[in-house]
């Protein structure tokens, strides 16, 4: 569907997703946003990227709100944004892959994933992210804003 809105819309392929994951000093994942105008982020998740569901499906972490401010443009695992609410708390780290997905509006339009190794050896300094094309790729936050704001509509 995204492909149709896109065309009728006019939008070109974007060279970098908006959404990246980074790792905190203590090891927990980060989702560092860059955000686009009259494009607000209303929805994040992480979630376990494995074939293995909990006994209430897909093992995640999922915060919502009506639009994220663009002041904030790193959200923690377990750290919902203020006056944002908590869907689906069911993710518990471990040795686990990870996925981020972010929707802007009512689109899930970004996400990107990451191999627990990846994470654990990734500096706190560097955002994970990936092109369109699906490859991974670690860059230093100011990299990271400045091709993604080249990635704005």
């Amino acid at each position: 569907m995204l492909p149709l809105v896109c065309f009728v819309a006019g939008c070109g392929p974007r060279p970098l997703q908006l959404v990246g994951i980074s790792r905190g000093a203590d090891g927990l994942p980060i989702a560092v946003v860059h955000h686009c105008p009259e494009e607000p982020v209303t929805r994040i998740s992480f979630f376990e990227n494995s074939m293995t569901l909990g006994p209430s499906g897909l093992l995640s972490w999922t915060v919502s709100g009506s639009g994220l401010p663009e002041s904030v443009t790193e959200v923690k695992l377990h750290e919902p944004p203020a006056g944002w609410k908590v869907s689906a708390d069911t993710l518990q780290l471990g040795e686990a892959d990870l996925g981020l997905g972010v929707s802007i509006g009512n689109l899930e339009v970004d996400g990107v994933s990451i191999t627990s190794s990846d994470l654990a050896g990734l500096d706190p300094d560097k955002v994970w992210t990936s092109t369109v094309d699906g490859v991974g790729t670690a860059l230093s936050r100011e990299e990271f804003h400045r091709l993604a704001q080249e990635s704005c509509p």
